[in-house]
């Protein structure tokens, strides 16, 4: 759904969400992910560093949506 969003129609922005997502523990999303649905498994957010990670990489996207 992204990859018709600006910026993430990109697929160098689709990389850098994924890379994003993948630096949290356990979670594995294939390169082949940014152009899928991937899903991640809401455990992983339990963990007080991973729900942080998680939602500072959303923070970033929220950003590169709203920029000019």
């Amino acid at each position: 759904m992204m990859q018709t969003k600006l910026p993430f129609s990109a697929e160098a922005m689709r990389l850098e969400l994924l890379h994003r997502l993948n630096r949290i523990s356990e979670i594995e999303i294939p390169a082949d992910g940014i152009t899928q649905r991937p899903s991640i498994s809401l455990s992983v957010l339990q963990d007080g560093a991973g729900l942080s990670q998680f939602l500072a990489t959303f923070d970033w996207v929220i950003q590169e949506v709203r920029a000019p």
